[in-house]
């Protein structure tokens, strides 16, 4: 049987993670920089967070 509650865990930590890199990339104020750091936040956000979000909501489900 799976441990849903350390997966649902380390899926948060990942998530925190690149929730950071998000941040830390949409601080960039760099005028050569700013189009790519939006870029690859966006790129995470969509290749990796959402992922997690959907993975975290299908542990929720099976726990119900």
């Amino acid at each position: 049987m799976l441990d849903y509650k350390s997966a649902k865990s380390q899926l948060l930590q990942m998530k925190q993670a690149h929730l950071e890199v998000c941040q830390f990339l949409g601080e960039i104020d760099s005028d050569f920089h700013e189009n790519a750091a939006k870029t690859l936040a966006t790129r995470i956000e969509n290749l990796v967070i959402e992922p997690i979000d959907i993975a975290l909501k299908i542990i929720d489900v099976i726990e119900m």
